[in-house]
């Protein structure tokens, strides 16, 4: 999934007047990626075979990724409302978009495969489940990566591109939450994903 860091208005009044604003949204996205987990829950105990159900699970689950990305960019557009980002930032860290993703990805073509029981039964599951726990230690590293780039971010007022990009990237975190729930629903029903999305 992919999203744009530059989704409103920068400017520094706007900044000013969202930074209060902030924890009443994140607690919204919250509520909202709860109802995602339940969806989530309610999918895995019906075996993945409610559309419905895996509809809300897929649509809910990644609301609060954003969470700590708002935080960052009120912070940094009061210090610098010029302050630059990639148009389109892929929602993973550097770290897991080397090795959780492709895993997935795995999983996912694996589900497809209608030629081979084995891999449409077996080793998607297996990548799934996988791919949910990769993703538990690489989001905690990005996370770390992340923190450590911040203050670099805020020391240079935003005006590098690439380290805003990084830092904002780094700090998608909360994503985690819709990877583990991927990656236990697909265990249950690989097959869930061929359908819904």
């Amino acid at each position: 999934m992919k999203i744009n860091p530059d989704m409103y208005d920068s400017s520094r009044g706007y900044a000013i007047i969202n930074l209060p604003l902030t924890p009443i949204a994140c607690i919204i996205d919250i509520g909202i990626s709860a109802t995602g987990v339940a969806a989530s829950a309610l999918s895995i105990l019906t075996g993945g075979l409610n559309s419905k159900i895996n509809e809300y699970a897929n649509k809910y689950t990644f609301n609060c990724s954003l969470i700590l990305t708002i935080s960052y960019r009120n912070v940094l557009n009061i210090l610098n409302p010029n302050a630059k980002f990639a148009s389109d930032v892929i929602a993973m860290g550097i770290i897991t978009e080397k090795l959780a993703r492709p895993i997935l990805q795995k999983a996912g073509t694996a589900a497809k495969n209608e030629s081979s029981f084995l891999q449409k039964h077996v080793v998607s599951r297996g990548a799934f489940a996988l791919s949910a726990l990769v993703a538990i230690i690489t989001r905690t590293a990005d996370l770390a990566l992340g923190l450590l780039a911040l203050p670099l971010s805020f020391i240079t007022l935003g005006t590098v591109e690439k380290i805003n990009t990084f830092t904002y990237k780094q700090l998608l975190f909360p994503a985690l939450i819709d990877e583990v729930c991927v990656g236990m629903r697909g265990f249950v029903n690989p097959q869930q994903f061929n359908t819904t999305n």
